[in-house]
């Protein structure tokens, strides 16, 4: 039989310690079980930090929006993202890009791609606007994934239309880059996409005008 201290050590722990958060610029007070952060290293890292310094314990976050915070402690507590609007969908990505939560980046992702799918299937792509994808470009790195989404979103989805709007300059960048990688690995498509070209400049082309054709080298 094993010693009282095994035993224990063995059985759920009830004690539920608890956290006093206080969040935004209005300090908004909110206690949450010590188990329930401890889920995000993030928390983690902070509470080791500060549990011997504080009674209560307490961890200040004035620079959080409430709701992006109430909205990621849903996402520890349950393992998915809530339903949210597009901007705050916008928000907790770029909240997990500053904490480097990636499972919470990689969930906010899929999320959107669903949606955007979702709505494409339906008749009509809804997709991250000028606005959004300017916050995304303001608040990552190159490189990041919230990028290359926004990037294969609109090269997937986009009409030439949806680029009459304001775009950030990057991304109208990464979109053309990664319309060219797509024409030079895929003969069948470049093939098709000189050949309109062709087709659409003859029918175009006023008596006596000559063309010019940039060749490469």
């Amino acid at each position: 039989m094993a010693d009282d201290t095994d035993a224990m050590s063995k059985l759920m722990d009830f004690s539920e310690e608890r956290v006093l958060l206080s969040i935004g610029p209005a300090m908004l007070q909110w206690s949450i079980p010590r188990a329930h952060l401890e889920r995000s290293r993030l928390f983690r890292d902070m509470l080791q930090k500060q549990w011997l310094k504080t009674r209560p314990r307490k961890l200040d976050l004035p620079d959080v929006d409430p709701v992006i915070l109430r909205a990621y402690l849903h996402f520890l507590s349950e393992e998915e993202v809530p339903d949210l609007g597009s901007w705050d969908l916008i928000d907790l990505y770029v909240y997990g890009e500053q904490i480097s939560d990636e499972r919470l980046k990689n969930s906010v992702l899929d999320t959107i791609l669903e949606h955007v799918e979702t709505t494409h299937t339906a008749g009509r792509a809804e997709m991250p606007c000028p606005d959004e994808i300017e916050y995304v470009y303001e608040n990552t790195s190159v490189g990041s994934a919230g990028r290359k989404l926004m990037v294969d979103i609109y090269h997937r989805f986009g009409e030439p239309m949806h680029l009459e709007d304001g775009y950030h300059r990057d991304f109208i960048y990464d979109l053309a880059l990664k319309r060219l990688e797509r024409l030079r690995d895929d003969p069948a498509s470049i093939q098709h996409f000189v050949a309109a070209g062709f087709e659409e400049n003859r029918r175009g082309r006023h008596i006596g005008q000559r063309e010019t054709w940039h060749v490469s080298r």
